[in-house]
């Protein structure tokens, strides 16, 4: 029977996101877990939509401290709270790498977390 969901590990691969912060934070106790291999095994696996829709969320975070409209250490449970995570209405491509990145709601700014924050071409 193959069993569904993502490790920790995983969880913070596609958070980008270490263990602790995430434990510290509290964010793994917002996330459904199962535990496929007992609850003794301390091996719980991840909701898959929830941990994609998280690492979605913390994108957007993660652009919001970029530009500045949120300081650093805003705590991260307040992704799961603001709507404003949640909108994927800035989202857009990187003109650089094509990679995804976010808009600037305040100006013509985009954010890549590859290759920073850059002027948006308004002429395409």
């Amino acid at each position: 029977m193959p069993y569904q969901g993502y490790t920790s590990e995983e969880v913070c691969r596609i958070v980008r996101r270490s263990r602790q912060v995430l434990a510290v934070s509290g964010i793994l106790e917002h996330i459904t877990k199962t535990y496929p291999f007992g609850i003794n095994s301390r091996l719980p696996l991840y909701d898959i939509k929830e941990v994609n829709l998280l690492a979605e969320k913390l994108f957007r975070f993660d652009a919001a401290v970029a530009f500045g409209t949120i300081r650093k250490k805003t705590p991260l449970l307040r992704v799961w709270e603001d709507p404003e995570y949640s909108d994927p209405a800035r989202d857009t491509t990187c003109p650089k790498c094509g990679g995804k990145a976010v808009s600037s709601p305040l100006n013509d700014r985009i954010w890549c977390p590859i290759d920073g924050i850059m002027v948006q071409n308004k002429n395409r």
